[in-house]
């Protein structure tokens, strides 16, 4: 992969081009009466498009022909166990790390008092209050009834990733135990699919620059810094309690846990950390972060081709943590005690 630092720089590189379009055209997004951020708009939207058609087959392929060359079922148990056990793990430790910033910053409190009016938050605490608690209603038994799909395709057309994912291990598991000639050719058939969308993976992934210029000229050009102070350092606490968890946390992880040196994986995925960051999307990286982890950080195939897509449909780190902080910096900003 000798091209990858330049495919790193390029979107590094489109990624300042489209801030700094960004900037200069400002909210309006308009060049002498012409619509510039409408077309950045596009761009974007077409390399997401490009990328999510790639998602379901690319995620039944590889789990499918993963499971299917673990071996046994007990071979297929450890390693879920254990990735689910890590994905849990990391997710705690991004709640903990957001809890212990929020509360020390407390960016929803200024000169002592809740930043409600600052913030023109103008719902009565109690209804606030009510709608989280009917949120949370939800429980595991129902979490787990909605990863058993009642029909696959629509699973595939609402790119519900869990229903695949039981579906594809299930496929994977059974298509181990059953006889030759027939397992052989439906492995061939479901190697052949993965290689192909991986292909395809490599093909849309040229295109990544202009995808990445488009989206951030867009996102800079209509967001904008009108912020108030509160929203402000609000920001800055979520990027550094998410600076503490890919940094310190995720790397001591991988150095105790993994026993691998973590400072050289940060160069290896850096093609999918940046368009992930950019496209704010992990699911449509996912492509790009298979062949990333398998070509440039040298996993196994069958190893990344079953954790990757269940990382992504339950570990959400990242979302957690953001979503932790924003609960902490609402009730602060309404004066809610949590206890």
């Amino acid at each position: 992969m000798h091209e990858s630092p330049v495919k790193v720089w390029t979107i590094l590189g489109a990624m300042a081009g489209g801030a700094l379009l960004g900037v200069l055209v400002g909210p309006t997004g308009t060049v002498a009466g012409l619509d510039v951020i409408a077309f950045c708009d596009f761009l974007g939207q077409l390399f997401l498009n490009l990328l999510r058609m790639l998602i379901v087959p690319l995620v039944m392929a590889s789990v499918i022909t993963g499971v299917a060359g673990i071996g046994g079922s007990r071979n297929l148990g450890k390693l879920g166990g254990t990735s689910v056990v890590f994905y849990v793990l990391t997710t705690l430790i991004a709640v903990l790390i957001a809890l212990l910033v929020l509360n020390v910053v407390q960016p929803g409190i200024v000169n002592g008092q809740p930043a409600r009016e600052l913030l023109a938050l103008h719902a009565d605490a109690n209804t606030v209050d009510i709608s989280v608690r009917a949120k949370s209603s939800a429980g595991l038994l129902d979490i787990i009834l909605g990863m058993v799909p009642t029909n696959i395709v629509e699973a595939a057309s609402g790119t519900k990733l869990m229903g695949l994912i039981f579906f594809s291990v299930l496929f994977g598991l059974f298509l181990s135990r059953i006889e030759s000639p027939y397992r052989e050719s439906v492995e061939h058939f479901w190697q052949g699919v993965f290689r192909v969308m991986m292909a395809m993976t490599g093909f849309v992934m040229q295109l990544a620059p202009l995808g990445v210029f488009g989206l951030t000229a867009k996102v800079v050009a209509r967001a904008g810094l009108s912020s108030a102070g509160p929203m402000l350092l609000f920001g800055a606490c979520v990027v550094v309690s998410l600076a503490l968890y890919a940094f310190i946390a995720l790397p001591l992880l991988i150095r105790v846990v993994g026993r691998v040196r973590p400072w050289g994986l940060f160069p290896a995925l850096a093609p999918a950390l940046l368009t992930a960051f950019s496209t704010a999307s992990s699911s449509s990286t996912l492509p790009l972060t298979i062949e990333c982890t398998e070509k440039r950080a040298g996993v196994s195939p069958r190893v990344a081709g079953f954790v990757l897509p269940l990382g992504v449909s339950i570990n959400h780190a990242g979302s957690a943590l953001y979503e932790c902080a924003a609960a902490l910096f609402i009730a602060q900003a309404y004066g809610l005690h949590l206890s």
